[in-house]
């Protein structure tokens, strides 16, 4: 089952900004030399595209043996059976989430312990889901 993400008000302000340089590059394009007008449209562009990733990309893959957390251009597989903790927070770490609103997963792979936080908009209905595939993931 497919989780969209949170929506991250940061990711369209910057995405906004971003748009804004390209119209005024383009408005005074003439006031500009005609390569560092074409690298300040493809560097400008290369960044907005990046930052839209993270809005486009921004989704939590959940299956009986995997979940998998998208966002920009990163991905984080965890096993099912690994996981041992779900926790709703509030956090501003940085992480594979673009809203302050987060489940914290906690899990243990072949490091330790670690733990991973994701936004996914319907969390109630993602913990009843993960806890059905392993019984012994604790609720926090």
């Amino acid at each position: 089952m497919t989780f969209k993400g949170r929506r991250g008000f940061i990711i369209w302000v910057v995405a906004l900004i971003l748009l804004a340089c390209e119209v005024f590059f383009f408005l005074y394009k003439d006031e500009f030399d005609p390569v560092v007008f074409l690298l300040l449209v493809i560097g400008f562009g290369l960044i907005l595209i990046l930052t839209l990733m993270f809005e486009i990309r921004n989704k939590v893959v959940v299956t009986e043996d995997l979940v998998k957390i998208c966002f920009g251009i990163t991905t984080t597989d965890i096993g099912v059976s690994t996981i041992t903790s779900l926790k709703k927070t509030i956090s501003a770490i940085a992480s594979d989430s673009a809203s302050l609103r987060r489940v914290e997963i906690g899990y243990a792979d072949e490091k330790g312990a670690r733990k991973v936080f994701c936004s996914p908009r319907k969390e109630d209905e993602f913990i009843k889901l993960l806890t059905g595939y392993n019984s012994k993931i604790k609720v926090f």
